[in-house]
């Protein structure tokens, strides 16, 4: 990004148009995101175990959801290291993730894997 001056302030040559830097705010910092969500493992497509539909898509903290489903995406959080939730119509459902991230069984009984 880096600091541009306007063409108007260019040319202005009194001493008030300096820019004064924002205390606390670096130019050229990046501040990465805090790891990914379950460290990435859960990023993929989803099926519904049994008849094998395809469900969605899980990328960061997001479920997004195939559009036959005509849902918005729905985030995902961490209740703890094998546990997962998520708000769908107004019911919260956790979830228990197995194995590396490979299956997620759900409160309502539901169950899904990840697509190959």
């Amino acid at each position: 990004m880096g600091v541009a001056g306007c063409k108007p302030c260019e040319e202005d040559t009194s001493t008030n148009s300096q820019i004064t830097p924002i205390a606390g705010l670096a130019t050229d910092e990046v501040v990465p995101k805090a790891g990914k969500f379950f460290s990435g493992k859960l990023e993929g497509k989803w099926l519904r175990q049994g008849d094998n539909v395809l469900l969605g898509e899980i990328k960061d903290e997001k479920m997004l959801w195939e559009q036959i489903y005509q849902h918005g995406p729905s985030v995902l959080s961490a209740v703890n290291e094998k546990t997962i939730a998520l708000n769908l119509e107004g019911d919260r459902h956790e979830g228990a993730v197995y194995g590396e991230g490979e299956k997620i069984t759900w409160s309502d009984g539901e169950v899904w894997i990840k697509s190959a």
